[in-house]
């Protein structure tokens, strides 16, 4: 019988660990949740509330002496390196959201503290547990779409413009924005597809000069299997939430989109449809199931990700999206920056230290 794994959560936004994790806790097995801390002991009462379990603790060093086996690291980036370290320290393994960390240096850092201590280093790429990626991946291994040539990736979306910093994402010690963010994903899907990055170019902008990091990014990236990604993320799009993927084969091209909303918060499945080389064109959207709790169950992403945390540890296994992963995932942000400061092609892997305040700066006056 798998051993009960007793979590501690670090960080309890509105906008994350509750929307993220609360409806998915009662369906995952041998878990339990012990203590939660956030700066805001509002939201840490929210959670505990919503989960039904699990005690508000003062501070971190509270999380730190308490009795559990591992920690969920939901808290804005610029903490991440810090808190999942001395966590791995302290003996605990680590489920930490992305972005992993700011630099390839401080996801090095948090890497090295987990094969030092033996524990778990679980990056959240929850895309990868969703069911529509999951089928893309499937029908790519089973040569539906030929060889694949090109992913097209497309995340854009409105936010208003600012007149003071406010939230994680606005400051400047986040040393990156919406590239960092959502590019992450974008970037992990494709290594998922294509393999690892061999060389990139990258572009961003600074469109809301009131901004201390990038709103606007395309980036182009040539992988190891001979394909090549393109990554348009922006926060100045004028509409609706647009989030769409193209996967182009030699055979076939397939499409998957989410529109008008974010997709994290939502249970809808991603639209997929096929395009075939002879003119079929075919809907393979992997619908619901019928029932919402069987469905939030058996395929929530988030259900699919944490249980897969536990298991790891409860198996000794390394997880599907490790500690590599994020790292890899930040090189390619970095790198995208570099490129767009340097006015050239970066070759990977890439781990040049330069002054992420000074690219913006340079950027926002450009």
């Amino acid at each position: 019988m798998a051993s009960k794994v007793r979590v501690g959560i670090i960080g309890c936004g509105p906008k994350g660990a509750q929307v993220m994790y609360a409806p998915i806790w009662r369906y995952l097995r041998d878990i339990e949740l012990k203590v939660v801390w956030d700066p805001n002991s509002n939201n840490a009462q929210k959670l505990c509330q919503l989960i039904g379990e699990g005690k508000v603790v003062a501070n971190l060093e509270a999380i730190w002496g308490s009795d559990i086996d591992a920690v969920i690291i939901s808290s804005p980036v610029w903490a991440h390196a810090t808190q999942a370290i001395t966590a791995l320290q302290n003996g605990f393994h680590v489920f930490c959201e992305k972005p992993m960390a700011r630099s390839v240096q401080e996801c090095r850092g948090m890497i090295n503290a987990a094969n030092n201590n033996g524990k778990v280093l679980m990056i959240g790429f929850m895309k990868r547990y969703d069911k529509s990626f999951l089928k893309a991946a499937e029908m790519l291994r089973a040569g539906d779409l030929g060889k694949l040539i090109e992913v097209r990736c497309d995340w854009s979306f409105s936010s208003p413009r600012i007149e003071r910093v406010e939230g994680s994402r606005e400051m400047p010690e986040t040393w990156g924005g919406v590239f960092q963010d959502h590019g992450s994903h974008t970037i992990d899907l494709c290594r998922w597809w294509l393999g690892d990055v061999i060389h990139l170019s990258g572009e961003i902008q600074v469109v809301d000069p009131t901004r201390t990091v990038e709103d606007h990014a395309s980036a182009v990236m040539r992988h190891v299997s001979g394909g090549t990604s393109v990554h348009t993320i922006s926060r100045v799009r004028h509409g609706p939430v647009v989030e769409k993927y193209g996967l182009v084969g030699t055979e076939a091209t397939l499409e998957i989109q989410f529109n008008r909303s974010f997709s994290y918060i939502s249970t809808d499945p991603f639209h997929m449809e096929l395009y075939s080389s002879n003119g079929e064109q075919r809907d393979v959207t992997v619908h619901n199931l019928p029932n919402l709790d069987d469905e939030i169950k058996n395929n929530g992403r988030y259900t699919r990700e944490l249980q897969h945390f536990v298991d790891c540890i409860n198996g000794g296994t390394e997880p599907i999206t490790s500690g590599i992963d994020g790292l890899r995932a930040i090189e390619a942000v970095t790198a995208v920056f570099y490129s767009s400061w340097a006015g050239r092609k970066i070759k990977m892997p890439f781990s040049e230290e330069f002054d992420f305040r000074k690219t913006f700066d340079d950027t926002r006056g450009a």
